[in-house]
C-alpha cells in the first residue's frame, strides 16, 4: 500500500506531546525506554499495511517477520500476511519487550 509509505508512527506522551517516528524499531525502542520509566502515554499510532488507515498501537495486530513489525487493522490480514513472509502474530507488549534494554 502506497498510501501509508513514509508515514511517521507516533507515540502522544502526556508530558511531552506527539513525537514521531521513521520506523518500527525507534517507535519500540522509545516506547521500551518509556515504560522503563513509567511514563503515562495518551496514544500511540500506527498504520493498517494493506489500508494505509491510522490506527491505535493497542489495538492494531502486529506481525513480526524477520526483524521487520507489520500492523493490520484485520486480524485475518494480519495472520494472511504473517504465514506468507513467515512471521508470527505478536502483541504490541512483545514486541516492545523485543526493544527493551537492563538499564
Amino acid at each position: 500500500v502506497e498510501a501509508n509509505q513514509g508515514l511517521p508512527l507516533e507515540i502522544w506522551h502526556s508530558r511531552d506531546g506527539v513525537t514521531r517516528y521513521t520506523d518500527s524499531p525507534a517507535f519500540l525502542t522509545a516506547m521500551a525506554e518509556m515504560q522503563g520509566t513509567g511514563a503515562k502515554l495518551n496514544a500511540t499510532y500506527v498504520y493498517d499495511a494493506e489500508t494505509g488507515l491510522k490506527l491505535f498501537g493497542k489495538t492494531a495486530f502486529w506481525v513480526k517477520a524477520g526483524k521487520q513489525y507489520s500492523t493490520f487493522l484485520r486480524k485475518g490480514e494480519a495472520e494472511t500476511f504473517a504465514q506468507a513472509n513467515g512471521g508470527a502474530l505478536v502483541t504490541l507488549d512483545e514486541a516492545i519487550a523485543a526493544y527493551a534494554t537492563d538499564i
